[in-house]
């Protein structure tokens, strides 16, 4: 995914070939929830029984997450702001 991001950044367009192939993808996305749907409905007496523990890791992982992101969002800028080199600018 990265470096799909990096050469399509470089070109700065997205090829007709890829356009329809993502839209396709992106039409039928809503089948990728069914697995996970179904699963929950099958371990729905598992999940009720162990609901604290889901809850918990749940909530951690996203602030986590969030703190990693912010941290990660603010090392790119000071090192932006001080001359960095190869950082991509955002503006057009």
């Amino acid at each position: 995914m990265l470096a799909l991001f990096v050469v399509l950044r470089s070109l700065g367009r997205v090829s007709e070939s890829l356009s329809v192939s993502a839209d396709g993808l992106a039409r039928h996305l809503s089948l990728l929830f069914v697995p996970a749907g179904v699963g929950v409905m099958l371990h729905f007496n598992l999940l009720a029984k162990e609901w604290l523990p889901i809850v918990a890791a749940l909530l951690g992982s996203t602030m986590l997450t969030i703190a990693a992101a912010g941290w990660t969002f603010s090392t790119l800028m000071k090192w932006r702001q001080h001359g960095g080199v190869g950082v991509p600018s955002i503006e057009r």
